[in-house]
């Protein structure tokens, strides 16, 4: 988790190639899918999507990758990168948002256009 928050790629191939689950979470359920998609780590999203995480993988809250880009993707490449590996737009997480509203909850402008 660390390694994806830092936007640390060759931590996460190295972990990729030595047989870390690519779908292990926390005690919250998050991956480190989410963790990338949350701090706009784009380089890192496109390498876990290509390895094959699951972009509609759901936290302890309901939340998709793509909700946590939606909180916070300021520049839209993550939001766009899950769209286009088919993040579903319209899921909703366990208070009954959708990404589109986490996006404008926290006036993310370029989140919302992707959205």
């Amino acid at each position: 988790m660390a390694a994806a928050e830092a936007g640390d790629l060759e931590q996460i191939l190295e972990c990729l190639t030595a047989g870390v689950p690519i779908e292990a979470t926390d005690s919250r359920r998050i991956t480190a899918l989410h963790v990338a998609a949350g701090n706009g780590r784009w380089e890192v999203v496109e390498c876990l999507v290509c390895a094959g995480a699951n972009v509609n993988a759901r936290n302890r809250y309901g939340a998709t990758p793509l909700h946590s880009a939606a909180y916070s993707d300021t520049s839209g490449t993550c939001t766009a990168a899950l769209l286009n590996a088919g993040a579903r737009i319209n899921v909703v997480d366990t208070d009954g948002w959708t990404p589109l509203h986490a996006a404008a909850a926290f006036t993310n402008s370029t989140s919302m256009q992707h959205l």
